[in-house]
């Protein structure tokens, strides 16, 4: 089964942040697959099939590119390696994020695991003229990780 999965969380405040999270998350979740949320920013992903097994985990990381803060969704699976992520939102400016695109560094990610150090320059290169941009991916990717393999 292919995972493209895309769900939009923020963290806009306290009071708003678990009614906004659910809801766009439930848009992305394929049919015949339901969440059980594990805290406010992590979900444990189902088949209605097989409900008591877990397909992957999708978790939200907020990290800190050139621009600002930038929030991303990360997939998980069971044995703790990336699967899948998407940028939310940033305020990088767009053709760092082009250029990040373009080198393909969240393909680069996919199959990185919690036990991976993860670090700039020996795991995975940085992209060139977005450095910080690429440094926020690769952290959000880690934390990622580490979040659901504890």
């Amino acid at each position: 089964m292919a995972l493209l999965i895309m769900f939009v969380a923020g963290i806009i405040g306290a009071n708003r942040e678990k009614e906004i999270f659910t809801t766009e998350v439930e848009k992305y979740v394929p049919d015949g697959c339901g969440l059980t949320p594990l805290n406010v920013n992590t979900f444990a992903v189902f088949s209605f099939q097989s409900p008591d097994v877990v397909s992957y985990y999708l978790t939200g990381i907020q990290t800190k590119g050139y621009g600002g803060a930038m929030e991303l969704a990360i997939m998980v699976d069971t044995s703790g390696g990336v699967i899948g992520l998407n940028v939310l939102s940033h305020k990088e400016t767009p053709s760092y994020m082009n250029r990040i695109s373009k080198k393909n560094l969240k393909k680069d990610l996919i199959g990185k695991t919690y036990s991976d150090s993860l670090t700039e320059g020996i795991d995975i290169d940085a992209v060139t003229g977005a450095t910080y941009s690429s440094r926020a991916i690769i952290k959000a990717a880690r934390i990622g990780c580490r979040i659901i393999a504890r």
